[in-house]
């Protein structure tokens, strides 16, 4: 199962986020939501086992990334 850990709308943003991820160990899965609006969302989500970790780490890198 799958779980949402970060929504954005901000391309660059999104990339940033899946490489970190995936360089911590983690298996990322991306998924676009309204696809082909002016208010197009990603969500990055990640295993359910993995969420707790993945929340914690994006904390940490969003902190460190505003």
């Amino acid at each position: 199962m799958w779980k949402v850990v970060y929504i954005t709308s901000d391309h660059k943003r999104l990339t940033q986020i899946q490489d970190f991820l995936q360089k911590e160990g983690l298996f990322v899965r991306l998924r676009e939501l309204a696809k082909g609006t002016n208010a197009s969302y990603t969500e990055v989500m990640v295993t359910e086992a993995e969420a707790e970790e993945a929340t914690e780490l994006l904390n940490a890198w969003v902190s460190r990334h505003l």
